[in-house]
């Protein structure tokens, strides 16, 4: 589960990179995509595309994002329209390397993603359990968080941080949630459902109803 959340958090960890610093216009198509969510196949490869429009981002960033977690192969970033696909490259701006990808349609609900001179996968919609409490958790500020069940102990990914994330739970379960600032930021405090919250950077919570946890950063003196 934890691999399955990074693959989430890889894709989203963009929108830190969105808020504080600035990115080339990218060319926009007119054609509508309606496929969104997670995909998998029989292998157990798993594909996620998210629209993504945060209010922090600027508007050339708002988009179409994929992710993959391919056996060793994690990672996602934004793609863009063309034709009637995604296309582009799938290690964020933030990241060397470059794995061209394009995604398109496949029978009545599927998708298939093609690597560039590497793998091609067939996938269909994963079957996702029903949940009945909505965790938002995001930054204002430039920082990042990661979170983890309390079960399972949390070990801050480092590698993949997040900037936002939503943990839809089917009981109340316990989280750890763990803030860092940015290089030349400090961490000031959580926040739950616009009230003060803890101005600890590690705070554990029970997730039993829902609710919007922020962790608050701002410029290091």
């Amino acid at each position: 589960m934890k691999k399955f959340i990074a693959l989430f958090l890889s894709l989203l960890m963009v929108l830190t990179l969105v808020s504080c610093s600035k990115s080339e216009e990218k060319p926009v198509s007119d054609f509508e995509w309606t496929r969104q969510g997670y995909f998998t196949d029989e292998d157990g490869d798993i594909v996620s595309i998210t629209w993504m429009d945060d209010e922090n981002m600027m508007e050339e960033d708002k988009g179409w994002y994929v992710g993959i977690m391919a056996g060793d192969l994690t990672t996602g970033s934004k793609l863009d329209l063309a034709g009637e696909t995604l296309h582009g490259n799938l290690i964020p701006s933030y990241e060397e390397g470059e794995l061209i990808a394009t995604v398109s349609e496949e029978g009545e609900n599927g998708i298939v993603l093609e690597i560039e001179g590497g793998n091609t996968y067939h996938l269909t919609p994963m079957e996702m359990p029903e949940a009945k409490i909505f965790i938002n958790i995001k930054t204002e500020g430039c920082g990042f968080f990661d979170y983890a069940k309390e079960s399972e102990g949390l070990v801050f990914d480092e590698d993949y941080p997040a900037t936002s994330a939503v943990v839809n739970l089917a009981e109340a379960e316990t989280y750890i949630l763990e803030a860092r600032p940015e290089e030349g930021n400090k961490f000031v405090k959580w926040t739950k459902n616009g009230e003060d919250l803890s101005t600890e950077s590690i705070i554990t919570e029970t997730f039993d109803a829902d609710a919007e946890y922020v962790a608050v950063f701002e410029p290091a003196e």
